[in-house]
């Protein structure tokens, strides 16, 4: 009789834990789970990622994972790199990416950066809306390359009013910042006007400062092609700018110098103009 007993107890405890294994076996693994949490769908996964494993019943889930990133480095990147997660910076670790395979983003020194980054605007979108919101210099690290950045959203702002406005009003980047209510207008004139130029076309100077110094270039090249070459301006920068409703591009032209003079004076453009 205890023979027999103990024989049914051993069945049993052997029953259980085939009963464990196998639920171990067929449990969802960690990171299919995170897309479903983050609402990232098995097609769109696909399309970034078409090697991805998906079948995590068939063999050990973290060995076909593991063998995925190893074969398909670029699929892992693009997979990533989503919006959906960068945004939410994923400890990828915690859901059976090794370490070694997960790259730690670089923190730049940027509020408009980060603003940036923390909208997911794709590069389409980006193309399309604002195409030359300026891009990081990876030849600069730390502070540096953040503060490089900071000055080239200035230049940007001021060479390029309407993909300013474009980008504040677009909904990506209107969704993380809660401080815009309503579509943004600015009322604004043209930075160029009244840059000093003379009949000659303008030289970029040489100062060390090369931000400063094609900035400098830029407005004085369009202020010389909309004084001189009216044709041109429109050909190259036509599409860039608006102007205040009273202002005559005739008179500016036939009156250019004053407006040189009336810029130099340092409250020149401090209501709707000049901004």
């Amino acid at each position: 009789m205890k023979k027999v007993l103990h024989r049914t107890i051993v069945l049993l405890c052997f029953i259980g834990s085939a009963k464990l294994f196998a639920q171990t076996e067929n449990t969802i693994p960690p990171i299919l789970s995170l897309f479903d949490y983050m609402q990232v769908s098995i097609e769109r996964v696909k399309n970034v990622a078409p090697h991805f494993p998906m079948e995590y019943k068939k063999g050990s889930y973290q060995n076909q994972l593991i063998s995925w990133l190893e074969k398909h480095p670029a699929e892992w990147t693009a997979l990533s790199t989503l919006p959906e997660f960068t945004k939410s910076g994923i400890g990828w670790t915690t859901y059976g990416i090794p370490a070694k395979y997960v790259t730690e983003p670089e923190q730049v020194n940027s509020s408009w950066y980060g603003w940036y980054k923390a909208s997911g605007v794709t590069s389409e979108e980006k193309g399309r809306l604002f195409p030359h919101f300026p891009e990081l210099d990876m030849t600069l690290k730390g502070d540096t390359q953040g503060l490089n950045f900071e000055r080239r959203v200035g230049m940007w702002q001021r060479l390029y009013p309407k993909e300013y406005i474009a980008f504040l009003n677009a909904p990506k980047i209107r969704a993380v910042n809660p401080y815009i209510t309503g579509k943004v207008d600015i009322q604004y004139l043209p930075r160029f006007i009244g840059a000093e130029v003379t009949e000659a076309a303008p030289v970029k100077l040489n100062t060390g400062d090369e931000l400063a110094d094609e900035f400098d270039y830029q407005l004085k090249l369009r202020n010389w092609l909309f004084i001189f070459f009216p044709e041109k301006f429109d050909a190259a920068y036509g599409n860039d700018y608006d102007f205040p409703a009273d202002f005559s591009a005739a008179s500016y032209r036939k009156n250019w110098k004053q407006y040189m003079e009336r810029k130099k004076n340092p409250e020149w453009g401090t209501t709707t103009q000049g901004k």
